[in-house]
This record gives C-alpha cells, structure tokens and sequence, in this order.
C-alpha cells in the first residue's frame, strides 16, 4: 500500500490543503479521497432533509479533525483490496498523527463501520414525504 503524508498548517497557505466534500470524502492534492472503512450519511445524494442534515453534522466533523494534524493517507480498501470505489475515487484508510479517521468519525457518531459494497448509511422514508425519513443505522 502507497502512504501519502502532508502536513496542513493554514498560517503558510492561503489555499486549504484538502476540500471536504461530506463525512467520509475529501479532496488532497488534487485526489479524491473516500474513506474505506465508514460510511457517512449523505449529503449531495440526502433523502430527505433528515438525511441532509446529518449529512452536514459529518462533514463538519471531518472538516475539524482533517485540521488537527499530520494526514496519512493509506490507498486500498483492506475490506475489499479495491484501490478504487465504482465512482473513481480513491479508497483509503486515513490517519491523522497516527489515530484513525474512520474510527474517530464513528467514536464522534458521525459515521458508522462501512459494509463491504455498501455505499452510504441506509434510510428509510417513510409516506411519500421526504421530511418524514427514519435512519435505519441505530445511534445516529
């Protein structure tokens, strides 16, 4: 497995060093970067506004730990072996001074333990209505 490590210090860049897409995706040097080991509620693809807001909660989560440190990126998912998700974006465990992301965005309830194949936190709606959504991941 490859390693990226970067340093973000914003007192030396003008630019932030990565973009935050939702909880489990980022951008780093120009890599689109998916979290292998969670799975984060939707947010460009959310349900309904539960889903959305849920969705905004974990990317915030992750805006503020991709902050705290050194970011170690490990390509492949170890579930799977896959380098890549069906959408192209690379799969990777990620570690910030050493402790995991994945874990952190879950400990945080953020995020729950990814499923292999899965490709976000399962919801159900319920009527017809958007608003009306129950998450079917219990502790979020």
């Amino acid at each position: 497995m490859q390693a990226l490590v970067f340093l973000l210090c914003a007192c030396v860049s003008l630019e932030p060093a990565y973009v935050v897409i939702d909880g489990d995706t980022f951008v780093l040097a120009g890599e689109r970067i998916r979290i292998a080991n969670i799975d984060a509620p939707a947010l460009q693809a959310a349900g309904c506004k539960a889903e959305n807001q849920l969705g905004e909660r974990a990317k915030r989560q992750l805006e503020s730990l991709l902050v705290t440190g050194f970011i170690t990126v490990n390509r492949g998912d170890p579930a799977t072996g896959r380098l890549k998700g069906p959408d192209g974006d690379t799969l990777a465990t990620v570690s910030i001074d050493g402790a995991d992301v994945g874990e952190m965005m879950i400990e945080a309830g953020a995020a729950r333990k990814a499923n292999a194949g899965s490709a976000r936190p399962a919801v159900l709606q319920a009527s017809s209505s958007n608003e009306a959504c129950v998450q079917a991941t219990a502790g979020r």
